[in-house]
């Protein structure tokens, strides 16, 4: 069987760089897509997802170090879903994508600031060693979010993923 995801979306948080066993960097990102669709009565509705991306190795680094909160990804890689136990012991189930591979298409520096520099490129994969444009990493069009999610997940550590920008 086969599982392959590609989305494209907008960070919502610097990712925090952790170093798991073996002294292996990870990481992982939240990134929001958007729906858009017409309901029954014609108006038009727009959903914003939030999206949990396990980075790790030197795609982890990569992305730490050069893609902030606004940036625009393309990540492809395969949905996981694992249980694990919160703080009021109660079983949570969550879904994440472990990335593959991710594409900065638009960054926005770490720290919110634009680099110039790193905005110049279109699309910079962030688990090669040298960072070159790729046309089959970077899509023709993006449309960025614009709405706010109606409910704000949390990730593991209970912390909430308030202050995102949409």
């Amino acid at each position: 069987m086969f599982c392959k995801v590609q989305l494209v979306g907008r960070v919502g948080r610097e990712l925090e760089l952790k170093v798991g066993s073996g002294n292996r960097p990870f990481g992982t990102l939240a990134v929001a897509t958007n729906h858009t669709y017409k309901n029954n009565d014609g108006n038009k509705v727009e959903e914003t997802t939030w999206h949990r991306v396990l980075l790790n190795g030197r795609m982890a680094e990569n992305t730490a170090k050069y893609c902030g909160k606004g940036s625009i990804v393309a990540v492809s890689g395969r949905i996981r879903t694992r249980k694990y136990t919160n703080r009021e012991q109660q079983e949570v189930a969550v879904t994440e994508i472990v990335a593959d591979d991710i594409a900065f298409v638009d960054l926005k520096a770490v720290g919110g600031v634009s680099d110039d520099s790193a905005a110049a490129s279109t699309a910079a994969p962030a688990n090669s060693t040298a960072a070159k444009p790729s046309a089959e990493h970077a899509p023709t069009t993006v449309t960025p979010p614009v709405n706010q999610p109606q409910s704000i997940p949390e990730d593991d550590d209970g912390d909430s993923w308030a202050g995102m920008p949409f």
